[in-house]
């Protein structure tokens, strides 16, 4: 076997420490992840109770199918899940049990903005990558991103030109960038598709204003504008609206999601329109975009988050296809 560099290797599992405060997408922690891969092994990243994960990291392990376990003086746990982790000198299993400390929340008002969409660019056009995303940011009242990079931290200054240069690299697999700002961070994954590139983008941040229904109209209007195929907006509960904590709030409430009529499955706007409104999901409507498009504002008043979530399921099994539906899944849905 290669030189490792996790703390630990069994026949299962090669585990990897990370004592600090803030947990990125480091070289190191890539090149651990390299090495449980070749040899056909999990990564576990093992962290302090008090520590947080970057976007980038929290994405990163979901999508790698490693796992995050936080090492609690009370046991571990798993991070994203909050279920309790046992050890067994191999792996790590879990009893289907929330931890203590998973459920132990303490914050005030603070909310973090969480803001997805895609779009998917024509080879023949010769796709400049993260303009699109860049759009999207500012309908959401975002600024620019400012710095870029693959692995953290963030060396260079942002822009589109290197997003798609490590796309190109990196293609026909899928790639990853990795931005920041000063009202967030984000990622913009790459998708090489048989007709063109598919541009993802996924940001997360403090929250500095009021998610009124005129807002979300307007972000959801100017991001099917900028050419989303999928644009949603929501928010979250927590101190810390750039990072991922081991705690319950990472679900994300939704407040409003959109697609063009142009990507609708055997179906007209119309009646899209009427049935999702039959089914009582929110306030639903058709935007007056280029193309025209629906608009879905999920209603607060008496929802639990459950129920919210149910909705918005609802709304995205009848607009998109079986197998866009499940990719669209956040680092904090993870089968353990």
């Amino acid at each position: 076997m290669d030189d490792v560099s996790a703390d630990l290797v069994t026949d299962k599992t090669h585990l990897l420490i990370q004592p600090r405060a803030i947990v990125g997408l480091s070289r190191w922690l890539l090149r651990t992840y390299m090495q449980a891969h070749r040899n056909d092994r999990v990564l576990a990243v093992v962290t302090r109770p008090d520590s947080v994960l970057t976007l980038a990291a929290a994405r990163f392990i979901n999508d790698a199918r490693a796992c995050w376990i936080v090492d609690h003086p009370d046991g571990t746990y798993d991070g994203f899940s909050g279920l309790c982790a046992h050890w067994d000198g191999l792996s790590f299993t879990y009893d289907g049990e929330l931890h203590p400390a998973y459920l132990d929340i303490k914050i005030g008002d603070d909310r973090a903005i969480s803001v997805n969409a895609e779009t998917t660019h024509s080879y023949s056009d010769d796709p400049q990558l993260g303009i699109f995303s860049v759009q999207v940011l500012a309908a959401a009242g975002c600024a620019p991103p400012t710095r870029f990079g693959i692995v953290e931290p963030l060396c260079d200054d942002f822009s589109p030109g290197l997003v798609t240069d490590h796309a190109r690299k990196l293609s026909p697999q899928n790639s990853l960038s990795i931005f920041s700002g000063g009202d967030g961070d984000g990622l913009i994954v790459s998708i090489p598709q048989p007709v063109g590139v598919t541009e993802c983008l996924e940001f997360s941040g403090p929250c500095h204003r009021e998610l009124t229904p005129d807002f979300i109209d307007h972000y959801l209007l100017h991001a099917l504008n900028a050419g989303a195929t999928y644009a949603a907006i929501g928010h979250r509960l927590g101190p810390q609206g750039r990072m991922v904590t081991p705690r319950c709030l990472h679900e994300v409430v939704p407040l409003g999601l959109a697609v063009p009529e142009t990507t609708l499955p055997h179906t007209t706007l119309d009646a899209l329109v009427t049935k999702l409104r039959d089914q009582g999901v929110g306030e639903v409507g058709i935007i007056d975009s280029t193309p025209r498009g629906l608009g879905v504002r999920f209603q607060h008043e008496d929802a639990t988050l459950p129920d919210l979530v149910s909705k918005r399921r609802t709304v995205l099994e009848a607009v998109l296809p079986p197998e866009t539906v499940e990719n669209i899944r956040p680092w904090y849905q993870q089968d353990t």
